[in-house]
């Protein structure tokens, strides 16, 4: 890892209790994740969207509420393994298992894990937080 993306992933890494706190309406700053969100819930009902891919899924609210408020089949990856296991253990508690998996949007086979039975193409894919770290677009 570069110095740039080990300081990304270590501010993931200890944000990950408290992520969850950016979607909720109480939010005590500018609730930028849950406008975003809220977008994103309504543009998958409008173009029924039914799999999506989400390229840095953190650890799971956005995932977990367009499968519950817009019926979306989700998958996603992270790359600070804390994400992922928050985000695996929220869809886990709704039934979806095996969703969830540690990846870096750099890396081409994060797309496609081996281990994972996941639909061979998906009708989105989505990295709303993604792009402001990466180094090269």
């Amino acid at each position: 890892m570069t110095a740039k993306e080990t300081t990304v992933h270590e501010y993931y890494q200890s944000t990950v209790d408290h992520y969850a706190d950016q979607y909720s309406p109480s939010y005590p700053g500018y609730p930028a994740n849950l406008k975003r969100l809220d977008m994103l819930v309504r543009r998958a009902r409008e173009l029924k969207i039914k799999t999506l891919l989400d390229c840095g899924c953190g650890e799971g609210t956005p995932i977990s509420r367009l499968h519950e408020d817009a019926g979306v089949d989700v998958w996603g990856f992270d790359f600070s393994d804390k994400m992922a296991r928050a985000s695996r253990a929220k869809l886990e508690a709704k039934g979806l298992h095996g969703r969830v998996w540690t990846g870096d949007i750099t890396q081409a086979s994060s797309f496609n894990p081996v281990e994972l039975k996941r639909p061979a193409a998906f009708d989105a894919s989505l990295a709303a937080g993604v792009f402001p770290h990466l180094t090269e677009d």
